[in-house]
């Protein structure tokens, strides 16, 4: 079965998934892998100028929100995820591929939907069953970052640099091939005029909401713990995967939902109708492929154009 076409604008808000190959927890909460996963998205972040609003990450998946200005979502997460699967490879000595599959991205119409999709990201740990509240999560999530205003920052180590000099010299000081990248967390729009302790306030109050409801419905069950999720073998595999299907939007108004299937389907059939004018053998002028969309073999999206000045 076909992908569906992964159609971009600069204002769209994406929450994008991926799971780990065979559901296998190479993403363990843990020192060192917080701070190879954190190294690696905020270079990408900086390099992208991917405008980051939150970030979730299990033991075999991620969640991330967040909008790209330049409408480079792919190379973005190219970029992301090749660095993670080679620096997690090398930690945890194995060739086993990290991702498997294709991300998912889920175009978010709505304030409101952003802002369930942010609190569900944050929540996550316990939705899971892992910790009984947000803040107990060994792993890293963007909810401290949330509350008390501060940069994301990430070291990476420039391996080929450190290896080299390390031949040359086995006591050269791992420091000298890092570099640190940081970037600030975006709000909402519908929280932008808000101060940051308001935002914090309001998230605050959603996430005590949700953990609430989350741990009535555990009931007497048991969860995980810090240590014990410290612990688990990173090649394991969990008894009983959860697998549910990825809408292509999500708003809280069918009507928007409505028209965002309706745009989609116009901008495919117009991007098919360019994939066969390129095909053909007697075309005397160029294809011209949908604004937002990434014409085959490319990794550019189409830009959109600009608007005219009135004079």
């Amino acid at each position: 079965m076909a992908h569906g076409l992964r159609i971009q604008k600069s204002d769209s808000i994406y929450f994008v998934t991926n799971r780990c190959n065979n559901e296998m927890h190479m993403l363990r909460p843990g020192p060192a892998v917080n701070a190879i996963i954190v190294g690696c998205l905020a270079r990408a972040v900086v390099k992208h100028g991917i405008a980051m609003i939150g970030f979730v990450f299990m033991g075999n998946h991620f969640h991330l929100l967040f909008r790209a200005p330049g409408l480079n979502m792919g190379e973005f997460m190219r970029d992301f995820e090749s660095w993670l699967a080679i620096k997690l490879q090398r930690h945890w000595k194995t060739q086993s591929k990290l991702f498997s599959r294709r991300y998912s991205a889920v175009d978010i119409l709505d304030d409101a939907s952003a802002f369930d999709k942010l609190i569900y990201l944050l929540a996550n740990p316990c939705a899971s069953d892992l910790v009984e509240r947000p803040e107990q999560y060994p792993g890293l999530s963007s909810l401290s970052y949330h509350l008390d205003s501060q940069p994301v920052c990430g070291r990476w180590i420039e391996q080929e640099k450190l290896t080299r000099n390390r031949k040359r010299n086995a006591h050269y000081d791992e420091e000298n091939a890092a570099t640190y990248h940081s970037f600030a967390l975006m709000p909402l729009p519908s929280m932008a005029q808000k101060s940051a302790s308001e935002r914090a306030a309001l998230i605050t109050h959603a996430l005590g909401e949700t953990c609430a409801k989350l741990k009535h419905r555990r009931g007497n069950k048991r969860v995980v713990g810090a240590r014990r999720l410290q612990a688990i073998n990173p090649f394991s595999r969990p008894k009983d995967p959860k697998f549910s299907s990825c809408p292509a939007c999500l708003s809280t108004l069918a009507s928007k939902i409505a028209e965002h299937l309706e745009h989609r389907e116009r901008v495919t059939q117009s991007y098919y109708r360019a994939r066969s004018h390129e095909r053909d053998p007697r075309r005397t002028t160029p294809a011209k492929y949908p604004p937002g969309t990434t014409p085959p073999g490319h990794q550019r999206c189409v830009p959109y154009p600009t608007p005219a000045k009135v004079a």
